[in-house]
């Protein structure tokens, strides 16, 4: 199912607007009308949101990542060319053929040194 399917579908089955829908995923309502259309009116080339914009979508109707990109499915596409630096696709690459155990050691040790930057940019602040 393409991505406009599923945002329309899920418009009708909670019987909310597209500023409702906007207002839930903290998008602006332009984007879920072109979404919606699957077309850039700007451009007249197909929309491929990128990965911040597709989390927030899957956010603002409750369901994990997972599940919208399993929704979309193989009928679907969408276009990640473009979202990650070649070093974030050398950590996939990676992350997928470590262990269980450094995959673990690997997310926490990033997961801690983010929370230092964050901590760090809000002292500045």
């Amino acid at each position: 199912m393409e991505l406009k399917e599923i945002l329309t579908n899920y418009r009708a089955a909670e019987k909310i607007s597209q500023r409702e829908l906007a207002r839930r995923c903290g998008l602006s309502n332009s984007l879920i009308s072109i979404l919606e259309m699957g077309v850039n009116p700007q451009t007249g080339k197909e929309m491929n949101p990128d990965m911040d914009t597709l989390k927030k979508i899957a956010d603002g109707m409750g369901i994990t990542m997972q599940s919208l990109f399993l929704q979309i499915g193989e009928s679907g596409y969408v276009d990640l060319r473009g979202t990650f630096t070649e070093d974030e696709y050398r950590l996939i690459s990676a992350y997928r053929l470590a262990s269980n155990e450094i995959r673990s050691a690997a997310l926490t040790m990033l997961e801690d040194s983010a929370a230092k930057k964050k901590d760090t940019e809000a002292s500045a602040i």
